[in-house]
């Protein structure tokens, strides 16, 4: 699923994106939406994740 998620991205043209999913109770996932300047913080924040620090890092590539 990551490979498709990444390809999605890049057949876009962006460097950053945010992608929404469901599962179901069967394991089935459904695409939401795809957002090039996605909500994240929150994700950061409480789980303390390095997302910035990633972000960063990638663009500077």
């Amino acid at each position: 699923m990551l490979d498709l998620c990444q390809d999605l991205a890049e057949e876009m043209s962006l460097p950053f994106a945010t992608i929404d999913l469901a599962e179901t109770t069967d394991g089935e996932l459904y695409f939401l939406e795809i957002d090039h300047a996605g909500e994240w913080e929150f994700l950061e924040r409480d789980a303390q994740l390095p997302i910035s620090q990633a972000i960063v890092e990638e663009l500077a590539k």
